[in-house]
């Protein structure tokens, strides 16, 4: 990069739109790589923008920033994720469209603040025992009339989620609505790509 010239890295806050675009676009949940990549691609980051590091590394600044904004989001109750780093929209992150962008960055940064006044308050009250009476004997029955209720799509997205959990990376839905089946593509994670 010539002398004198600034690598621009996207502020935390101008994250949050592209996060949520770049999971709607992988399917609703995605991996942190993918999730990354796809940011990146959305705000058309040239590659000396991507490298930069964040301190003097291993992540990049633009990493470092996406967990930032991942983070936020999650207080926000727009997205969640499950131990093995796979991060999904909520009902309330999927219902974000295009006319909500503008506003975004306000109602995260309102929500989080909340979260974190409500947290403090928590913090001195004994935690309630309704986890405990989550362990009912009919949750099969319960999981399996919520499965077969819900739309094909929404079915495929589903297996897509169960699939990323399951240590698969790179993980697309090809088919079509109506076509009787699950269609996609998948790579087990640390499996050498050839491509």
């Amino acid at each position: 990069m010539p002398k004198g010239l600034k690598t621009i890295v996207p502020r935390v806050v101008d994250l949050f739109v592209p996060t949520i675009q770049a999971l709607q676009k992988l399917g609703g949940s995605a991996s942190i790589e993918e999730i990354d990549e796809t940011v990146a691609d959305i705000l058309k980051l040239p590659d000396e923008s991507r490298a930069v590091l964040h301190n003097e590394g291993p992540r990049t600044k633009l990493q470092y920033r996406c967990a930032w904004a991942r983070s936020w989001l999650k207080h926000a109750g727009l997205v969640t994720n499950s131990d093995r780093g796979v991060w999904a929209l909520t009902s309330e992150g999927d219902a974000v469209r295009s006319t909500d962008f503008a506003d975004l960055p306000r109602k995260v940064r309102q929500a989080v603040y909340a979260y974190r006044k409500n947290q403090e308050s928590l913090a001195t009250e004994t935690v309630d025992e309704e986890l405990e009476s989550s362990s009912e004997p009919d949750w099969k029955e319960k999981l399996l009339d919520s499965i077969t209720s819900i739309s094909p799509t929404a079915f495929e997205r589903l297996s897509q989620r169960i699939l990323r959990e399951s240590g698969f990376s790179q993980v697309q839905v090809t088919g079509k609505t109506g076509d009787g089946g699950i269609d996609g593509d998948l790579l087990p994670i640390n499996a050498p790509s050839f491509g």
